[in-house]
Formats: structure tokens, sequence, C-alpha cells
């Protein structure tokens, strides 16, 4: 599941993130390239913590999985950040009002900020915090 989440968020943002300077996509803003980045090492530490699991390195995987949330952290600033920024370029879905999508990634970032506080929590309960995880991820 985690290399299926790495590949899809590849192939989906491959033109306008990844491949920019292939595709003659330039970044609208420092924030944007932040966020991107930080959301991109988020699914790089998924496949790395699946792998750890998979390996019987726990213990690994229990230290990372500190910095992991302290990123998830920087990811709810940024996301808000990254909103605000689209926001305030009037920037959206086509044929949308920017104003009334800001919504979406504000909500966005409330219920993953909310999933990974309960999965911070559920670390003594492997099943629910990986589910929580998992969910987290998707969102």
């Amino acid at each position: 599941m985690a290399l299926l989440i790495l590949a899809t968020v590849f192939v989906g943002f491959a033109r306008t993130y990844y491949l920019a300077g292939v595709f003659h996509a330039p970044l609208p803003s420092l924030i944007i390239h932040l966020h991107g980045a930080a959301f991109s090492c988020w699914i790089l530490l998924l496949v790395t913590q699946t792998s750890l699991v998979s390996a019987g390195r726990v213990d690994i995987h229990r230290r990372l999985g500190i910095a992991g949330f302290l990123l998830a952290c920087l990811m709810v600033i940024l996301g808000v950040l990254a909103a605000t920024d689209s926001l305030v370029r009037e920037a959206g879905p086509p044929g949308g009002d920017p104003k009334f999508f800001y919504i979406v990634p504000l909500t966005d970032m409330l219920v993953f900020g909310t999933l990974v506080f309960f999965a911070f929590r559920a670390r003594s309960n492997p099943p629910a915090h990986k589910r929580l995880i998992l969910v987290a991820r998707l969102h």
C-alpha cells in the first residue's frame, strides 16, 4: 500500500511539481515548494516506516515516529499557509471560486491533524495506530 501511495503521488504531481522544470510549470511561490517538499517527505516516511516494521526494526520505527509526528505538525502549518497563499493568488480549481474552495484544504488540515494526533496517542495499540496513520496519509 505504501508503494502504491508513493507511485500515485508521484504520477499525480509529476507535471506540476516533481517534473515541473520539464513541463515548464514554475511553482507560484516558495511556500508552495516548502509545502510540496514536506508532504513528499511524509510519503517517503510512510515507505520507510512500513519497511522498518516489516524488517522487525520497531525500535528504529518508534524513534523515527517522533520525528514523523513533528513533521506532521509542520505539515499542518504549511498546509494552512499554502492554502492561504493560493487564496491570495486567487488560485483554485478551474471555474471555481477560490474563496469558496479555501475551506477544502483547511478542513483537510484539521482532519489530518486530528488523525495524526490520535495515531500518536495509539502508539501502544499497533493495529489502531497503523490504520489511523494510513487514513491520515490518504487524506
